[in-house]
């Protein structure tokens, strides 16, 4: 499985912070899935830390994480997560949308 984590969730996983859901562990820890980040988070996450408003020092090192670049195309189709993804969030409004796999 496909896993793309939403910004929070990398920002808990790095601070292993428990808002970090049960339900997310075993996916994300499975080596037989694949779990991205996209450069997207890692971009926002650096924003939010030049900004003062977060301190984590680095968005994946030290984990298995892979990193999913980000193309005009993908940037115009926003949304649609076509790439077959299931998006591991905490956001309700993704959860309730239609044609989005979450977790």
């Amino acid at each position: 499985m496909n896993l793309l984590l939403d910004s929070h969730v990398v920002v808990w996983w790095v601070e292993a912070n428990s808002r970090v859901k049960s339900e997310w562990l075993e996916p994300i820890l499975d080596s037989s899935n694949t779990v991205f980040v996209s450069a997207a988070t890692a971009w926002e996450i650096e924003i939010k830390k030049r900004s003062g408003t977060l301190s984590i020092v680095e968005v994946a090192t030290g984990y298995a994480f892979e990193l999913l670049p980000i193309s005009v195309s993908d940037a115009v189709s926003a949304g649609s997560l076509e790439r077959g993804m299931v998006f591991v969030t905490n956001d309700a409004l993704l959860k309730q949308a239609p044609g989005i796999r979450t977790l």
